[in-house]
């Protein structure tokens, strides 16, 4: 790239390549191509995302105007979480001392409706991670969300394999953990709609 006088793009877009260096100029009313640079190094992952995002599955989950494409995948997730955590939650509120005339072994009934909410999260997740693998792998909070996950799950799945009855203390620590952990994870979900730095690869 040439450091002397300025040169006036007449795209509004458009991409340099040198040196090893990739970057990526957005000019507006006419103005120099130097100014509003955006430099980005290569990173070692880029072409397992553009592979992905270039996908069919990819280009017709995020592309498409069909209903049954992103926004029914969205609704999917959506609904997935509610039926996982409001199951979650209700055992937890249980634990901790809510509707002490419900046996908490009765509880466990609904341990099956919560399963059906995890399978249908980790499908409808699936495909959204297959839309925009970049958006999401980037963002350390998608990963702050995963853990919080595994650990409401883990726990979740502690609580219905315990036949005996917990200790009072057990059952407080437990309630607040189930909590925590589907709270955060509802709460990093939809922080990943707004902290993202890096939309898509390509």
């Amino acid at each position: 790239m040439q450091t002397g006088s300025p040169r006036i793009a007449s795209d509004s877009q458009a991409t340099v390549s040198a040196i090893g260096i990739d970057a990526t100029y957005t000019v507006q009313n006419a103005m120099p191509i130097h100014e509003g640079i955006r430099v980005t190094s290569s990173r070692p992952m880029d072409p397992v995302f553009r592979w992905i995002e270039s996908s069919a599955l990819s280009v017709w989950t995020r592309e498409s105007t069909s209903p049954l494409a992103y926004p029914a995948i969205l609704s999917a997730h959506a609904i997935g979480m509610a039926l996982a955590v409001g199951v979650n939650a209700a055992i937890a509120l249980r634990l901790l001392g809510a509707a002490p005339g419900i046996p908490e072994v009765e509880m466990r009934r609904y341990g099956g409706v919560a399963w059906i909410g995890f399978a249908v999260n980790a499908v409808s997740g699936m495909l959204l991670l297959i839309a925009y693998p970049t958006k999401a792998m980037t963002n350390p909070i998608f990963y702050l969300k995963l853990s919080l996950v595994a650990v409401g799950l883990a726990v979740f799945v502690a609580v219905n394999k315990r036949l005996e009855p917990w200790t009072s203390t057990a059952q407080t620590w437990i309630g607040i953990a189930l909590l925590v952990s589907w709270g955060g994870a509802i709460v990093a979900g939809r922080l990943l709609a707004y902290t993202y730095r890096r939309l898509m690869a390509g």
